[in-house]
């Protein structure tokens, strides 16, 4: 194991001491500055730097937190109660089951609908609202040019 490398062994700081003969005749304290020599990895190194507001940040990781999070999704039981129900339709259309039901031929067909539609609008809802959480994210990140110079000024 290489101990340089390791923060429980780190190099020998410089260290200086500050001091002027007139903060040693009035019982000054010392100043002492320790400098530890950083070594980057060459990835960093080639890596520009861009300055964000704490504030954007904050904003940003509450929208991917709220994209993120885990909810129930019931879109998925609206399109399973929709195909069961048509199932059970298309079923009693198979057998030739002409009996007048009223579940079969009444109730089913309008749950199915209800719930096929239901479920349509809830995936169509819910992908617009993450494609605006997302276009607003990327309005508050630097735009291209940006980063462009950023990575210009490092080469």
């Amino acid at each position: 194991m290489n101990r340089e490398n390791t923060a429980s062994s780190l190099p020998a700081a410089d260290v200086h001491f500050k001091s002027s003969q007139k903060d040693l005749h009035q019982d000054a304290a010392l100043r002492a500055q320790l400098s530890y020599p950083i070594n980057l990895m060459e990835s960093d190194k080639r890596d520009g730097m861009i300055s964000l507001r704490t504030s954007c940040i904050k904003e940003i990781k509450r929208k991917l937190k709220d994209i993120a999070a885990k909810k129930f999704p019931w879109h998925e039981v609206l399109l399973g109660s929709g195909l069961t129900f048509a199932g059970i339709i298309a079923g009693a259309l198979g057998t030739g089951n002409n009996a007048p039901s009223i579940w079969i031929w009444t109730i089913f067909p309008i749950l199915s609908v209800a719930c096929l539609l239901s479920y349509f609008f809830l995936r169509f809802w819910d992908g617009n609202n993450k494609a605006e959480i997302a276009n607003s994210i990327l309005e508050q990140l630097p735009k291209d040019d940006e980063i462009q110079k950023a990575e210009n000024e490092i080469r």
